[in-house]
């Protein structure tokens, strides 16, 4: 599925990029997004990522010339109990939290009276092969006459995929290692 072409435009300037996307390399800092958000938080005692429509983050990587780092946690949906698993209920503080702006699981930690305190358990974090994104961009002449770059929407939704696989890759690699008795892959959800 192809869209229209972006808007003709100049890369917006990032602090740690001096405004050139060319010098990505030299500069050693790291900006985070975590694309799951507050609907992801609801399902924090599931091995469910909320990412198959979450394509914002592959924009600002586009827009900004920073790589995509596929990351996985293994035994974060261990460390709390869930509250409850009704649907409707859950389905409700989506609709809330949207409304509102602000995500909190319904979960419970170590104890009862102390739910903010996760239970013990082992966390093993991996880090996948950084995703170049600047093969995408196309140059294009600017409204003001400067030369800038562009991408399309199937830009985004072919990086998106290239990331959602790297990311299933990666799981799959390491969990029969680290995490034998997670589930053989993870969910991705809206």
């Amino acid at each position: 599925v192809s869209g229209p072409p972006a808007p003709r435009r100049k890369l917006p300037r990032i602090p740690s990029y001096g405004g050139r996307p060319q010098q990505h390399e030299a500069c050693p800092r790291v900006s985070v997004l975590v694309p799951g958000g507050a609907e992801e938080s609801l399902r924090c005692t599931e091995d469910k990522l909320t990412l198959r429509k979450r394509k914002g983050f592959v924009r600002v990587a586009l827009e900004t010339g920073a790589s995509l780092v596929p990351v996985y946690t293994f035994g974060e949906s261990r460390l709390y109990a869930p509250v409850t698993r009704d649907k409707q209920l859950l389905s409700r503080l989506v609709r809330l939290q949207k409304r509102l702006g602000v995500g909190t699981p319904l979960v419970i930690g170590d104890a009862w009276w102390n739910a903010v305190v996760p239970k013990r358990g082992e966390l093993h974090t991996v880090i996948g092969k950084p995703i170049d994104v600047r093969r995408f961009w196309r140059k294009a002449e600017c409204d003001d006459g400067e030369d800038g770059y562009t991408f399309t929407d199937s830009d985004v939704d072919a990086l998106h995929a290239e990331y959602i696989a790297a990311l299933q890759t990666l799981y799959r690699t390491y969990q029969p290692v680290v995490a034998p008795n997670a589930p053989a892959m993870f969910e991705i959800v809206s």
